[in-house]
Parts: C-alpha cells; sequence; structure tokens
C-alpha cells in the first residue's frame, strides 16, 4: 500500500467476535507525491561495505532520520559522519564511514562452578547455519588452572567471535545439552552462566550536518555483562536535540555501540 494513504474506516476495528459477521472497511487515498529512493550504505574508508545496502521507497517530502548499523569488529568515524536526517526531495543516499576496530585475539576465562576436575573449552562458530569447530573436536581443550578459587582459563586464539561450550569432558556439559554456546569476543569472564567483558559506548554531539559540537564523550564499560544496562545523554547547554542515532538507552554487549546525538545548534554558532 506504499502508494496509498488510510483516510478513514467503517465498521468497528477492535472488539470481541460474536455470532454475528463482522465487516470492517478501510478508505485509502492515492498518494500521487513523487516516488524516491533512500538508501543507506556503511563502509570502510577504502569502500569495502561493511553492511548490505539498506534501500527503502519514499515519498517526496518525507521525514527521514537514518541509522547506522552496530558491527563487530567496526566503530563509526565520527569524524566523518554524514547529514543522516532531512526530508526526502530526490533520491538520498547516507554514507556511513566506519573504522575498523584492531581485533583482540579471544581469551576466555571460566568459573568451574561444576567443581570440575578438568574443564574442557570448545570453540566453534555458527554463522552461516551450521556449528564449524574452530579449535580441537568435542570435548574440545583442557583448560588451564589460574588459581585454586575456581577459575581456569584457555590461551589467547586469534578468533574474532566465536561460540564456546564447556564440559568435564565426559558428560558434563555447560549450558546444557541442545542449548547454544555462550557468544563471546575478544576477552571474556564466564561465570554461573553470564558473560562479562569490557566495553565502551561513544557518544557524539552533532548538528544537522554531521559537524562535531564537541569532542566525544565515551563511556566505558568494565566488567559488564548482556543483561546491564547504559544510558547516552544530551548535553543540556547545546541546546534542542531534533534527533538521536543509535540506542541512546540499551543493553551493554561487546560491539562498540555509537550513539550519535543530532543539535539543532549550528557549529559556527558555538564559535
Amino acid at each position: 500500500m506504499f502508494d496509498y494513504t488510510l483516510v478513514g474506516s467503517e465498521g468497528e476495528p477492535y472488539g470481541v467476535v460474536g455470532d454475528k459477521d463482522i465487516e470492517v472497511k478501510y478508505f485509502y487515498q492515492k498518494d500521487a507525491r513523487e516516488n524516491f529512493i533512500l538508501e543507506r550504505r556503511q563502509i570502510t574508508d577504502d569502500g569495502t561495505p561493511v553492511t548490505a545496502p539498506v534501500i527503502k521507497k519514499v515519498k517526496k517530502g518525507d521525514k527521514y532520520a537514518v541509522k547506522p548499523e552496530a558491527v563487530q569488529g567496526y566503530e563509526l568515524d565520527t569524524d566523518r559522519l554524514p547529514k543522516s536526517i532531512g526530508t526526502i526531495n530526490g533520491d538520498t543516499t547516507i554514507t556511513y564511514i566506519d573504522k575498523l576496530v584492531p581485533a583482540k585475539p579471544l581469551k576466555v576465562h571460566y568459573f568451574n562452578h561444576n567443581n570440575w576436575l578438568a574443564p574442557h573449552i570448545y570453540i566453534y562458530d555458527d554463522r552461516g547455519g551450521s556449528a564449524r569447530p574452530l579449535s580441537e573436536q568435542w570435548p574440545g581443550a583442557l583448560m588451564n588452572c589460574e588459581s585454586d578459587n575456581g577459575w581456569w582459563s584457555f590461551d589467547e586464539v586469534d578468533i574474532d567471535e566465536a561460540q564456546v561450550m564447556f564440559s568435564d569432558g565426559i558428560f558434563g556439559q555447560d549450558p546444557a545439552a541442545n542449548h547454544p554456546g555462550y557468544g563471546v569476543a575478544g576477552e571474556v569472564w564466564i561465570k554461573n552462566q553470564r558473560v562479562y567483558f569490557d566495553s565502551k559506548i561513544v557518544v557524539s554531539h552533532v548538528d544537522v550536518n554531521g559537524n562535531k559540537l564537541v569532542d566525544d564523550v565515551i563511556i566505558e564499560g568494565k566488567n559488564k555483562c548482556s543483561e546491564d544496562t547504559y544510558v547516552a545523554m544530551p548535553i543540556k547547554e547545546l541546546g534542542r536535540v531534533l534527533n538521536s542515532i543509535g540506542e541512546v538507552s540499551g543493553m551493554w554487549s561487546t560491539t562498540v555501540e555509537n550513539v550519535v546525538f543530532i543539535y539543532e545548534t549550528k557549529k559556527n554558532s558555538l564559535q
């Protein structure tokens, strides 16, 4: 119904079904405005795609606010943010530039809450629909005892992200059978079925053209898990916020999250 606009209805669209037929009519009016394409691209500095292009049909006069996708191993180049909000007046392409985050080798620490004599780790990749071992076959490799306080670890592996499972090398396993492994990236600590990690939220404050009004604010997340929450805040002194890009509040993850507040204030008005 892209070319039509709902203008009214007849009958009760909501209610309880009884013993009589119910008829509801909706009335539409053709939208005669010109059609255009709104496209989002997310690429690296050399033009390599980071995500597939997102293409949407829009109408002349439509408002738009185009958000980038958070991708493991990348973060936005906040010095080259595009004009991401506006009004459609023709075919429009919004291009975000991502920069590669230096890859950290995978290092896993595991709290042996089951008191297994010899915890093993099995590392695999299920991106693509089927599990592909990235280390030794099940039950995996023997872990190293860090100390007598229950923590075991596995040496650094040159893997950007993976799934991991643990076992006693015989019958016991964590997570339990028929459950997916723990998603991990970089250095992580796994205790009582929770994955803890360090991460960050990059908060930018820009005008409508993507120009920075102040330096980025970095929210450091130490020893976080996916159930912990964060909140990014605008700067009141910069004036009225027109829109925001990214998740202003949400759950922590190993992926760098970018949040951009877009202000009515123009950069040159602050100088």
